[in-house]
């Protein structure tokens, strides 16, 4: 600008980005960090030096306008210097190969990749300013976009920080203010096959350059075997796609160490960035980790790395091949993540019944009956015992006397118990008191007892 130039704001007034049909596509400037692809150098009331335009997966084709309107109270004149910048592209890298790209201001980069349904591939974005470079006291990478083969957008980041998030994008900024040198995207389970686009735009609204390297790495996959413990030696970024197959009604569980080497640097949380379990027809069953929760997934760290998390299911709804995809959250280093599957994990032993109903008293020779409430948990019968000690601790004795007489515990009932009135038991004794205690059991054995808060006094 000239000396006779005065502004009261920033440089630009605003600056309007218009589609090849005239509609609006893009309004700015916002100077904090936002979405719209229009960032300048000034902060409120300032002077802005420099405004970087930054457009992603552009809708149609054609030819595209860009408006600049900078203030101007005195009638001076501004020199405002354009500059249009290509975006650099790499089109589908071999996995786990390094491709370094300099970028200049307002310069973004695109990775495409095919990919088929169900995959779970990543891309580890690494940072290096040079001298000159400006990012503007924020993180390095403005934001990340990935972008589905027919143009819809997938994600879109980063989350700053460490926190763990399963949007999928996550950089390894430590706090407000200081710059990321490092991103992931981990991507779980595409939705459909053909070829995904990463868009990555770095800020930069003065000089100076920017080295972005990019590694695609393809998911490490393994198909399970019953308690054969298998290791997947992960890259930064990288997951681990884990298969079984199942049939309906199993109850399979899933075990996962994590040990990471010397060079690792992750998340200061969970070792995990999150585990994803699919069914045969791709929908998600469990989302975890979730710390000390029921969900399915349990880990063992909390504001430290988990060490191992494990997966438990409920009988399963249906047959077929089950995937689960493990994403640690590494940034240097590597991470081995050894799984062990069981086909059948044992359910833990039933609740005590909620109840037991004993009669006061019977009659000679007069069934009576003994109810109790279901237990919770998985039951496979109820045992029920009857003894004339009310503490059960009498051995089951019978003289040798013809008929013998028999007192003590006994085991009078086992089965499903099962009936519209609830579990039962019909007795009919000779005359004495009878006390009754029940349990339920499955193939793990048995649980706690109910017991009759009462005698039956049968005369």
């Amino acid at each position: 600008m000239n000396s006779g130039y005065a502004d009261l704001a920033t440089t630009p007034k605003y600056i309007k980005v218009y589609k090849p049909d005239g509609t609006l596509l893009l309004e700015g400037p916002n100077y904090n960090v936002a979405p719209t692809g229009i960032k300048c150098n000034a902060q409120t009331n300032a002077l802005a030096t420099a405004c970087n335009v930054q457009l992603a997966n552009l809708p149609v084709s054609g030819t595209y306008t860009v408006v600049v309107q900078p203030y101007s109270y005195s009638g001076a004149s501004i020199t405002v210097t354009a500059t249009l910048y290509r975006e650099v592209v790499i089109t589908n890298p071999s996995s786990g190969v390094a491709t370094a790209n300099v970028l200049s201001p307002s310069q973004n980069l695109k990775l495409s990749f095919p990919a088929t349904a169900g995959d779970s591939p990543s891309v580890y974005l690494q940072f290096a300013p040079s001298s000159g470079y400006d990012y503007g006291n924020t993180t390095t990478p403005r934001y990340i976009k990935v972008y589905k083969p027919d143009g819809t957008l997938l994600l879109d980041g980063p989350l700053n920080g460490i926190t763990i998030a399963n949007n999928g994008i996550a950089c390894n900024r430590a706090a407000t203010g200081a710059a990321a040198t490092a991103c992931t995207v981990q991507l779980a389970n595409l939705p459909v096959s053909g070829t995904y686009s990463i868009v990555v735009q770095p800020y930069s609204a003065t000089g100076g350059s920017i080295t972005v390297t990019a590694t695609l790495t393809r998911q490490a996959a393994y198909t399970l075997i019953s308690g054969s413990p298998i290791p997947a030696v992960l890259a930064p970024a990288q997951s681990a796609v884990f298969s079984f197959t199942a049939a309906v009604g199993d109850t399979p569980g899933l075990s996962l160490a994590f040990s990471p080497s010397s060079g690792y640097a992750g998340s200061s949380a969970l070792t995990p960035r999150y585990i994803k379990v699919y069914r045969p027809n791709g929908t998600l069953l469990l989302d975890g980790p979730i710390n000390g929760s029921t969900t399915g997934i349990v880990c063992n760290g909390g504001t430290t790395p988990s060490t191992s998390c494990t997966a438990t299911f409920a009988a399963l709804a249906v047959g077929g091949t089950y995937k689960v995809v493990v994403q640690p959250l590494i940034y240097t280093g590597t991470v081995t993540v050894t799984a062990t599957f069981m086909a059948h994990v044992p359910p833990p032993l039933p609740g005590a019944p909620s109840s037991i109903t004993v009669p006061t008293t019977g009659v000679l020779g007069v069934l009576y009956t003994i109810r109790w409430g279901a237990a919770s948990g998985v039951v496979a019968n109820y045992v029920l015992y009857e003894s004339e000690d009310p503490t059960f601790l009498s051995q089951a004795i019978c003289t040798k006397n013809i008929p013998p007489t028999c007192f003590g515990t006994f085991l009078t009932y086992s089965g499903p118990g099962l009936t519209a009135t609830g579990p039962s038991s019909t007795r009919s004794r000779s005359p004495a008191t009878y006390y009754y205690r029940v349990r339920a059991c499955n193939e793990s054995g048995c649980g706690p007892y109910a017991t009759g808060n009462n005698g039956v006094v049968v005369q």
